[in-house]
């Protein structure tokens, strides 16, 4: 398996620098989601692929509490040896992580101002949301969306950025509102 700088466990990770992100597409048909967009530290433009990285996160909401009694490996005679899962931990493990495909920025906005437009800060993906549940339909419920960026500088393989970008900050979706609304309803009422 290819392993790249951008998965180097060993770098300091810095989440606080300022991002350039939109989404200028994003539109819902059947099962299937379709997004484009741009991410990019400010003043950090990148051209190599294994320098950037967009995924696309898919948060349920979850009731911690009610999710630890469900799945709880402890019997009622709790000894040292059993460990409740932090809020982290279950949020990594009931979340989707997909990949987004980097691609250049021209190719998702025609904004001149955002910088070089062959920069790789942009973004596309086509998600089938009846498969990705192991093959199986997205279950029905309340996500949270978000798109996470990771970034490294040219030269600098021990530093990477990191942002977690709300899908909500998004500026210029036509029809947002809508798109939100349905997007909302198909996961609240039924399975793909």
């Amino acid at each position: 398996m290819f392993i790249s700088s951008i998965d180097n466990k060993e770098a300091e990770i810095k989440r606080h620098a300022r991002v350039s992100s939109d989404i200028t597409k994003l539109s819902i048909y059947g099962p299937y989601l379709d997004i484009e967009g741009y991410a990019s530290v400010d003043g950090l433009p990148t051209y190599e692929e294994d320098r950037i990285r967009k995924t696309l996160l898919l948060i349920p909401k979850i009731d911690f509490d009610n999710y630890r009694q469900i799945n709880s490996v402890c019997t009622d005679n709790e000894d040292e040896s059993c460990v409740e899962l932090t809020d982290d931990e279950i949020l990594e493990k009931e979340m989707y992580q997909i990949p987004l495909t980097n691609c250049p920025l021209r190719d998702v906005s025609d904004e001149a101002e955002l910088g070089d437009m062959e920069q790789l800060s942009g973004f596309q993906g086509s998600i089938d949301l009846s498969t990705i549940n192991h093959e199986r339909p997205l279950d029905a419920g309340q996500y949270d969306v978000y798109i996470k960026l990771e970034q490294m500088e040219k030269d600098k393989d021990d530093v990477k950025y990191e942002k977690i970008i709300p899908l909500s900050s998004a500026k210029k979706i036509p029809g947002r509102q809508a798109v939100y609304y349905k997007a909302s309803l198909l996961l609240n009422q039924k399975k793909f």
